[in-house]
């Protein structure tokens, strides 16, 4: 089990310790991160022999390491084969949907 303090996408009313398991692989993590030995999802590190996932980038960002960071664009052209959603390259475009109130 891996234990966090709750983010505020996890909807509650103050932040509380939430314990689940961790990943096991890369699969279990979101696109732009990698399963760490701690079976934590922690950013996505690149280079030569390493390369990013499509639709990012890899960024020397001052840190002991370079990583993976979504590319930016003004327009769908700019992200080859994907669409430009609100600043950054996606595989496809945003979905408007109603959230009822």
């Amino acid at each position: 089990m891996v234990c966090e303090q709750s983010e505020e996408s996890d909807c509650f009313c103050a932040s509380q310790t939430l314990c689940k398991p961790g990943c096991s692989s890369d699969e279990d993590c979101d696109v732009s991160q990698e399963c760490s030995p701690t079976h934590h999802c922690v950013v996505r590190t690149c280079g030569v022999s390493n390369p990013c996932p499509v639709y990012f980038g890899c960024v020397s960002g001052g840190a002991p390491f370079d990583y993976c960071r979504r590319l930016t664009c003004t327009q769908d052209n700019t992200c080859g084969s994907g669409a430009c959603v609100e600043g950054y390259c996606y595989a496809e475009p945003g979905v408007c949907s109603f959230i009822p109130g």
